[in-house]
């Protein structure tokens, strides 16, 4: 009898079609809802204004650092677009009294000028396009380096490709023109390169992480701890990360650059958008008792105990998945476009061995909540539920998962998630 006619292989080719089907709605999904859809199109690319108007800075040889300069090319540019985000929100500023109370400032690191000069020569039609189809590619790139980790089959693949695109971090980076899904893609080359010992790939997908360091910071440190290589890998870290900040400073020979860099991040911090209460996780629970700057290090400090704690001890896809989490729960972070740094939990229904379907359908229940958690809260203010506290529940939810992927990657992953040629790994690091 053909075996390609037996029942198994009929119901496996059924699997790969629904995963194919899977995988294509939930992409065309993410279309509709980031860049097709005409409701809320009046917000799009809205934070994509700041990187935009600070290449206009950098172009011109200027600090976008310095408040006053980055505000006069604000008015000359991006008040002045035919299609300016938030038009129906902020009236239009023709002179830089008009922008008090809004708070128009770089929000990035120099890094980001290595982004921002070629995206701004585009000019504003251009750049929109070129940020979409880059924040497009992240998102492809993040799914197959998250397969790749567990050595996922075809079909397991593309359930991933699916989940990364239904996730509501992802819509809201790529709608609203932000940098996340760059760094999170950069987070994941940085990882996956220094545990296959390719230091120097490794400080390349750094220098993207950083390009938003309050997400990547916790697991950059897991690469390094994962490298065979650690000296190398964080000599090439260092010197590509600081490359990639010292050179945009060199050009622009801004005498003043640190003291104008320190006044933009005084703005950025004193904005009621960026206040702990606001933030997810530890920020905010803690803000509720502790002052700010003990909430910061206090954070920081639990944060860098986990992640070395998991590093040492789980696998590497548990590690990853882990560490994503403890960013989520440790660093300062929006429930919005932020939350795609926690992405790598979408390999945890897969980390489960197959004999606890229990356990699997908790993990992949837990996974749907977080990754889709704005839509269930306005899902519950719409039949006049609400949660007695969002931010809390979120919690939660991310410390369940936290506790479900410490056990199975300790005690549950098979043989099979270890890289070929890798069995030998150093006792401690759990490979």
């Amino acid at each position: 009898m053909d075996k390609s006619l037996t029942p198994g292989s009929k119901w496996e080719r059924t699997k790969t079609l629904l995963a194919w089907g899977f995988a294509v709605v939930s992409l065309a999904l993410l279309l509709q809802t980031s860049l097709l859809s005409r409701s809320g199109a009046d917000f799009r690319f809205g934070d994509f204004r700041f990187v935009y108007n600070g290449g206009t800075a950098w172009l011109s040889g200027e600090s976008p650092y310095n408040i006053a300069r980055y505000q006069y090319y604000w008015l000359r540019d991006i008040e002045t677009l035919p299609d300016r985000p938030y038009a129906s929100q902020e009236p239009q500023a023709r002179k830089p009294e008009d922008l008090s109370g809004r708070a128009i400032m770089y929000p990035f690191f120099p890094n980001s000028a290595l982004l921002a000069v070629p995206l701004r020569a585009f000019g504003w039609a251009g750049a929109k396009i070129l940020i979409s189809v880059l924040n497009l590619a992240c998102t492809f790139a993040l799914a197959i380096l998250l397969a790749t980790f567990l050595r996922l089959p075809l079909k397991g693949r593309l359930l991933v490709l699916g989940g990364t695109c239904l996730a509501s971090a992802t819509s809201a980076t790529i709608f609203s023109g932000q940098l996340s899904l760059i760094c999170t893609a950069g987070t994941l080359i940085c990882l996956w390169a220094a545990n296959e010992d390719r230091p120097f790939l490794a400080g390349v997908g750094a220098a993207l992480a950083l390009l938003k360091p309050q997400l990547s910071v916790l697991l950059i440190v897991v690469a390094l701890l994962r490298s065979p290589r650690r000296l190398r890998t964080a000599m090439w870290t260092i010197l590509l990360v600081g490359v990639t900040n010292l050179l945009p400073i060199i050009l622009i020979r801004d005498m003043d650059f640190f003291s104008s860099f320190k006044a933009s991040l005084a703005l950025r911090s004193t904005h009621p958008f960026n206040h702990f209460h606001n933030m997810d996780g530890l920020y905010y629970a803690l803000s509720r008792v502790l002052s700010n700057g003990s909430v910061s290090l206090l954070s920081l400090l639990i944060g860098l105990v986990a992640t070395y704690a998991v590093a040492r001890t789980l696998s590497f896809p548990a590690t990853v998945l882990a560490a994503s989490v403890i960013s989520s729960i440790c660093l300062p972070l929006h429930v919005g476009y932020d939350l795609v740094i926690v992405l790598p939990i979408l390999i945890l229904p897969f980390l489960v061995t197959s004999n606890r379907l229990g356990m699997r359908l908790v993990s992949l229940g837990l996974v749907v909540l977080v990754l889709r958690f704005p839509t269930l809260v306005r899902v519950l203010e719409k039949v006049h539920l609400q949660l007695f506290s969002p931010q809390l529940v979120l919690l939660g939810l991310l410390v369940a998962i936290l506790g479900i992927a410490v056990h199975v990657g300790r005690f549950r992953i098979s043989a099979a998630c270890v890289p070929p040629g890798r069995a030998e790994a150093r006792p401690g690091l759990g490979r």
